[in-house]
């Protein structure tokens, strides 16, 4: 639940819709007045209304619309896990405009941030994880990196780990990709039931950390050169664009359907290692934009 202190609480209908028709209620006014106190009163009227978002306070998760209380756990989840963002917070959706196109707004959020469309709030979407960790396993050093990290953890138990250096040993990572990902039987090759296929749920926000004040956004700026071609890039053609992010110190908690994956009548990569390993590689590669310098990883 997010508290903006508005008609809404729908986040993501305010960014995206609510925004833009308050900001037009005046806009006219502020265009027909003298041209500097204008352009002073069409910033002000921004970043008035930009403030409001980024100051929303995180209450609790997504809502149940019968019971009106939060929703804990996904009851079709067979596992989870919490993981929280550090510096420099998570980029998710970035890809969504959000620009009005008028040249007398500075630093305007041009750019978009994943909002669930029910509850409004910012989250992963399953299909990013599940793109994360399929690109992992196409790139399959990347899964044996990520076995070596829990290979090497003391309070990883004896067993699992012979289990993943067997799984190591034996493994067809191209066929286990198509097993996970794609529901397509190792052993055989066949389609397996959809009730016997591995699901990826959207993650939502479970808490946020006490320096917060329940904050989750926070507004960030990118530098651009305007063009890249030139040999020799100035100070003068960076192009500053500021965008919406969620904070740093605010926890999601990432669920999944998870089935035992048979590689042998001896071998087997079972549901509970899968989830190790996955929240292991989305801990290393991060998920969303901006990963390679810093964004999107987790604790």
């Amino acid at each position: 639940m997010i508290n903006m202190n508005t008609n809404t609480q729908n986040l993501g209908l305010w960014y995206y819709k609510t925004f833009f028709e308050k900001f037009s209620e005046e806009c006219n006014l502020f265009l027909n007045a003298e041209w500097e106190k204008g352009q002073k009163l069409i910033q002000k009227k921004h970043w008035t209304l930009c403030n409001l978002f980024l100051n929303a306070e995180w209450e609790k998760g997504p809502i149940d619309p019968l019971s009106g209380n939060a929703i804990l756990k996904n009851p079709k989840a067979t596992h989870n896990q919490k993981i929280t963002t550090t510096y420099q917070g998570l980029v998710c959706g970035i890809g969504y405009d959000h620009e009005m196109n008028i040249p007398e707004i500075k630093d305007e959020l041009k750019h978009g941030l994943s909002f669930d469309f029910t509850t409004g709030q910012p989250y992963i979407p399953g299909s990013s994880i599940k793109g994360v960790l399929r690109y992992a396993f196409r790139n399959n050093e990347f899964v044996i990196m990520a076995i070596n990290t829990l290979l090497n953890k003391k309070e990883l138990s004896k067993d699992k780990k012979d289990s993943l250096k067997k799984i190591i040993e034996n493994i067809d990572w191209g066929l286990m990709e198509k097993d996970i990902f794609e529901g397509i039987s190792y052993v055989n090759g066949e389609n397996k039931s959809p009730y016997q296929s591995d699901v990826f749920f959207d993650a939502f926000i479970s808490a946020t950390y006490k320096k917060n004040n329940k904050k989750i956004l926070a507004d960030d700026v990118s530098a651009c050169h305007q063009d890249w071609t030139k040999p020799n890039k100035v100070i003068e053609d960076i192009n500053m664009i500021r965008f919406l992010k969620v904070r740093s110190g605010v926890t999601f908690t990432v669920e999944f359907r998870l089935y035992d994956s048979i590689i042998n009548e001896d071998i087997k990569l079972t549901r509970d290692l899968k989830k190790m390993l996955f929240i292991q590689i989305l801990k290393t590669w991060g998920v969303g934009a901006k990963t390679n310098v810093g964004y999107g990883q987790f604790s």
